[in-house]
């Protein structure tokens, strides 16, 4: 007898530790480089009067014989607003050989885990292996689990925060402290956030360039997660140029 499984966010997070998603991240790119996964490029619908998106992303991994499809939005205005998280999701698994439905879960934490072991998985290969300082812009839910991957990735000596309100970057440096045992600094500025560090982390629904080209001391490892839709960006153009990796 066929059962799909349903799974809450509570439940999620129970059953998914940050080191066991950077492993599977890490095992996920070594089969798409090989080629063994079929990803078509996500689909998009935009709410431009409620600035915001929904994107569809569904992939198949030979290797494994896994399948799903990820539903998940992004609407910078919902803490404010609504009192919502800015990302949620819904994640469907399905059985290659008869499409049966596994399981329908919610993604919403899965999706911050997973984003927060990109950049692990990229500062683990890309970065001096002597980095320690860290600046981060941007003091939401998908900081945070930045901050929880590059923990398992490199001895953080000190770090900064900065977004545009005072009160939420000083809010996250304490919480930040306190859970993850980071010593962390709100600062007043983005430049500030990045002067004179070994990796940085720009997590923001910005449109516009926030990372000026002078800030960057060379040799510095860039993590860019939040433009991640047309329209966005975070790096001035002159970064990319200079960069060794894209």
């Amino acid at each position: 007898m066929y059962e799909t499984l349903l799974l809450k966010q509570s439940e999620i997070k129970q059953l998914i530790l940050m080191d066991e998603v950077i492993e599977s991240v890490e095992t996920a790119y070594i089969m798409h480089a090989n080629r063994n996964v079929q990803m078509p490029a996500k689909k998009y619908l935009f709410f431009k009067k409620y600035h915001g998106d929904l994107r569809i992303m569904p992939c198949f991994v030979r290797d494994i014989d896994q399948a799903g499809v990820k539903c998940v939005n992004v609407h910078p205005c919902n803490p404010v607003d609504h009192g919502l998280p800015t990302v949620m999701g819904v994640i469907e698994l399905f059985d290659p050989k008869t499409g049966f439905p596994i399981s329908v879960m919610d993604g919403t934490w899965i999706t911050d885990m997973r984003t927060g072991a990109a950049s692990g998985v990229g500062t683990k290969y890309l970065a001096r292996k002597d980095s320690t300082s860290l600046g981060i812009i941007g003091a939401g839910k998908q900081a945070y689990t930045q901050l929880m991957a590059l923990k398992e990735v490199m001895d953080i000596e000190d770090a900064k925060v900065f977004c545009r309100t005072c009160n939420s970057r000083e809010n996250f440096a304490k919480m930040v402290h306190k859970n993850l045992d980071i010593n962390i600094k709100a600062v007043e500025t983005a430049e500030l956030a990045v002067k004179d560090v070994d990796v940085i982390v720009t997590v923001t629904p910005a449109n516009k360039p926030i990372l000026k080209t002078e800030w960057i001391s060379e040799g510095t490892h860039i993590n860019a997660m939040g433009a991640d839709a047309p329209e966005k960006q975070e790096l001035e153009s002159g970064l990319l140029k200079k960069s060794k990796y894209l």
